[in-house]
């Protein structure tokens, strides 16, 4: 038995440890992350407000890129692609400042488990954090929700700081919440009304079992950062609703919606934990996913194990949603709104009650059991976590070695950027000296060139980012090979002229 004054130093080595795996997991091979035309305008976005600010020109962004209900998402995350692309605006320099972020957080969200969670359950929920492929994925990418995770943490530890001595500090997290977590995510200003009503119910629940303790005065330093704060959320807020007022009632009537009320969120958040949802990101390529017998094995042990630990994480977390304060029922209360409102789920939507599926699996929500069943399912947990390891280091090695996983599916897993570069380089080249083509292989599609690789084009050499916009010139690519050893091939040739 280890004595208690010796287990802090193990439990911060260990903590240590998974930070750094999740660390290497998100840093690894960023050349060759995806990059298809959403990440190249959202990063553009970026470097036209870092070049030409309001101050300058007098135009305030009012929205960011438009969400797939067609309404603009809230501007936050040009603004942050603005303050990163005046230090590099390099797609890999910008996505490696994006996974560093999502590395920091790590360990804000495991101090925050540790006071509501034992030891074990803790470090298993960092463990499955910093591991599992989607939270791996999601960090790799110059996309919006990608730095959802920031205000993640933001809120989690403002309801804390809330309920705890520390009130002002929490106000100035929630503030800088109603930013962060309410524009890096449509849903995120339905999911700050639900924390409203989340925080009430458990304020009016703790009022009827313990007086409410009163508000210390506070520092002048809070309260210049309160008001940096509220200034903050007035200049991300104000022209993002000015923006939504003028958006036509039939757009937001036509926005996706299912045809009735289904499960389809709860099924999302166990497709998490039972991690198939990873799949959906290589259509149609899963046969070639599951060729290897490692990558395969290590997804079905994971379903395997994930199965039962999502039924017995759920069903803990509805019989006792208290055990994370507020945070518990706000998460039940923002699945609920998902369900009422008949939104069609994908799996990136699960991002906004993140780390939930983590705790689910972890057992943050498990209660005292006896000393044979804890022994079993920390077993199986710790099966669990290995079995993601491996999923995750396969996964990333397929789509390395591959080049991506497809071409022109949406919402799919897309075409990696050291291609994309390769690609721009030779159409650069090729406008230059039409001798350079490279050839057009078998079994390949040809399209004309996508607008990031003419982005890319401009920027490898901006005299053929010129010559490019009057030629006829296709990229002819897909992913051929037999199953199993697939790789992405290209081609470059002019179309013919219509007869």
């Amino acid at each position: 038995m280890i004595p208690a004054q010796g287990r802090r130093p193990i439990e911060l080595a260990i903590a240590g440890a998974l930070i750094g795996v999740g660390a290497w997991l998100r840093l690894r091979g960023l050349g060759e992350m995806e990059f298809k035309g959403d990440e190249q305008r959202a990063l553009q976005l970026g470097i036209d407000l870092a070049l030409h600010p309001p101050w300058l020109t007098g135009e305030w962004p009012t929205h960011g890129m438009p969400s797939s209900a067609n309404i603009g998402n809230g501007p936050l995350f040009t603004w942050l692609l603005a303050a990163i692309s005046r230090v590099a605006d390099d797609p890999v320099a910008v996505t490696r400042v994006i996974a560093l972020i999502n590395v920091a957080c790590l360990y804000p969200i495991w101090r925050w488990l540790r006071r509501h969670a034992d030891t074990g359950a803790a470090l298993m929920a960092l463990a499955i954090l910093a591991v599992s492929p989607f939270t791996v994925m999601f960090s790799r990418k110059i996309w919006t929700q990608n730095l959802l995770i920031v205000g993640v943490v933001l809120t989690l530890w403002s309801i804390e700081w809330l309920r705890s001595g520390r009130r002002w500090r929490g106000v100035l997290l929630l503030l800088l919440a109603v930013v962060f977590l309410g524009q890096l995510h449509q849903s995120g200003p339905l999911a700050l009304a639900a924390l409203g009503v989340a925080f009430v119910l458990q304020q009016m629940r703790d009022r009827r079992s313990e007086a409410p303790s009163g508000w210390n005065a506070p520092r002048w330093t809070i309260l210049v950062l309160i008001a940096a704060a509220a200034a903050l959320v007035l200049l991300m807020w104000v022209p993002y609703l000015s923006y939504l007022w003028t958006v036509p009632a039939k757009t937001l009537q036509e926005r996706p919606m299912l045809p009735s009320m289904t499960l389809d969120m709860p099924w999302a958040i166990a497709n998490q934990v039972r991690p198939v949802d990873v799949l959906y990101f290589f259509r149609p390529n899963r046969d070639d996913f599951l060729a290897d017998p490692v990558r395969r094995e290590s997804l079905r042990l994971a379903v395997w194990l994930g199965g039962p630990l999502a039924i017995y994480g759920v069903y803990r977390w509805l019989r006792r949603p208290g055990r994370l304060p507020v945070i518990g029922l706000w998460w039940l209360l923002v699945t609920v709104i998902f369900i009422v409102a008949r939104v069609p789920i994908l799996p990136f939507y699960v991002l906004i009650v993140m780390p939930l599926p983590v705790l689910l699996a972890a057992g943050v929500f498990d209660s005292t059991l006896p000393r044979g069943v804890a022994a079993a399912l920390r077993g199986a947990r710790v099966f669990y976590v290995a079995a993601l390891l491996v999923l995750t280091i396969t996964m990333q090695n397929w789509l390395f070695v591959r080049g991506g996983a497809t071409v022109g599916v949406g919402g799919a897993y897309g075409v990696a950027y050291s291609i994309r570069v390769r690609q721009a380089q030779a159409i650069a080249a090729y406008l230059r000296d039409s001798s350079t083509v490279v050839p057009v292989p078998e079994d390949v599609v040809c399209e004309p060139v996508t607008g990031e690789v003419s982005w890319l084009v401009s920027r490898v050499d901006p005299g053929a980012g010129a010559m490019l916009a009057g030629r006829r010139l296709q990229i002819c690519e897909a992913f051929v090979g037999p199953e199993g050893s697939a790789r992405h091939r290209w081609g470059l040739q002019e179309a013919e002229l219509p007869r």
